[in-house]
């Protein structure tokens, strides 16, 4: 028999999405402590932080385009593109 595992998934919220300056992480996890790490689209990482209880992140100094954002702590890791205007 084949038994189908529910798996709870973490919700990563962040807006708004396109900015032009600050975004805001929100999350059903509490998120202070977690590594922010800002990826351009060819893998190179671009700024790591960590986050505050304030959850926001500043992209005014990047160029128009798409970047990753990769959310982690030591027992969990999403990731999600954010556009810059």
């Amino acid at each position: 028999t084949t038994s189908v595992v529910d798996q709870s998934k973490e919700e990563l919220m962040i807006f708004p999405n396109p900015t032009s300056g600050l975004v805001n992480i929100q999350s059903n996890l509490d998120l202070s402590g977690h590594t922010v790490d800002i990826f351009d689209l060819q893998g190179r990482i671009l700024e790591r932080q960590i986050i505050g209880a304030s959850g926001t992140v500043d992209f005014s100094a990047y160029v128009a385009g798409t970047y990753i954002l990769n959310l982690r702590s030591a027992t969990l890791q999403l990731t999600q593109k954010v556009t810059k205007l």
